[in-house]
């Protein structure tokens, strides 16, 4: 507040946005979510010209650079979320706050952004649905392409992040990936090395089906309902086919 000409230079930026994050973690918690923007608290404590630049700071920052996604992750950093791609969650809650905002966003920032969408903690943040509207080919080429990379190997994972955001995700959203979804399930395996990679690919396809329940509607749920129902009588007594009865109902 004494030098903010000094705070915000371009040397001393990323720091600021840093110390920033952090004020504004400790206030809120910060235990359920990554983002924590809130520029009404930073106006009341430092005040307009303060909220002005960080505001423009976070928006910025987002920017830079998208976050890497799962499936292209070395295994050991899976489990790992760089600070910087967090900060520019919160530069894009701050972007977001702003009316129109996404059809103000060019094709690719829209895909920086939606990589930013996989970062939030405990599913999707609520400005992907304004993403996913004004972009919707942007969306589905970034996030789209990742669920269908984490089915991939979903022999080997029990847990498929990209997929499992999706299914908390907003009606809209889940339409979206709807086509993509429907196509998975023409390729489902039938046959698995052991039991532990079956029980997976069971969650796997019960996380799918509940999807495709609520987002697909007319001529695509009866060519769900006939893949189900075609899966169910090859295999009555499989690892899937409680799963595929439930989705033939």
């Amino acid at each position: 507040m004494a030098d903010p000409e000094t705070a915000f230079a371009p040397d001393n930026l990323s720091q600021t946005v840093a110390h920033l994050y952090e004020w504004l973690r400790k206030r809120t918690g910060g235990r359920n979510r990554y983002n924590v923007w809130n520029v009404d608290a930073l106006r009341q404590a430092f005040g307009d010209d303060i909220a002005t630049r960080a505001t423009e700071a976070f928006r910025a920052h987002w920017r830079l650079e998208g976050p890497t996604l799962w499936s292209q992750r070395p295994a050991e950093e899976r489990n790992s979320t760089p600070w910087k791609w967090i900060y520019g969650l919160c530069g894009l809650a701050a972007e977001a706050s702003s009316p129109e905002w996404a059809a103000r966003v060019t094709p690719g920032h829209a895909r920086i952004a939606a990589a930013h969408a996989t970062v939030e903690l405990n599913g999707f943040p609520a400005w992907l649905k304004d993403l996913a509207a004004a972009h919707p080919a942007e969306v589905d080429a970034v996030l789209g392409s990742e669920i269908t990379a984490e089915l991939a190997v979903g022999a080997d994972h029990s847990h498929l992040p990209t997929l499992q955001d999706v299914t908390y995700a907003d009606h809209a959203v889940k339409r979206l990936f709807a086509p993509r979804l429907i196509v998975s399930l023409t390729a489902w395996p039938s046959k698995f090395p052991n039991d532990e990679a079956g029980q997976r690919w069971a969650h796997h396809l019960d996380q799918v089906v509940r999807i495709l329940d609520e987002s697909s509607t007319g001529q695509d749920r009866s060519t769900i309902a006939a893949e189900c129902e075609r899966r169910f009588v090859t295999d009555p007594i499989g690892a899937l086919a409680q799963i595929w009865l439930r989705g033939l109902f």
